[in-house]
């Protein structure tokens, strides 16, 4: 896991942290029902088809470098 940093969300006030991980095994589920409705797996060209509005601007580095 790699901390990729922390930022209080400007929309709802929260503070949000970010990090990268590697799967390894493992069956992913949503474990906070009332903090996120869903989870699916998505192709790098996919990504804007569930993040509207863009993603943190620490974590579309990340993705920018890694995704390449």
């Amino acid at each position: 896991m790699k901390m990729l940093g922390e930022r209080v969300h400007p929309n709802t006030g929260r503070l949000m942290g970010y990090v990268a991980c590697e799967v390894r095994s493992g069956t992913a589920y949503v474990a906070d029902a009332e903090e996120l409705a869903d989870l699916v797996w998505a192709a790098p060209d996919q990504l804007t088809d569930y993040i509207l509005y863009g993603f943190a601007p620490i974590v579309q580095d990340y993705l920018t470098v890694t995704l390449q």
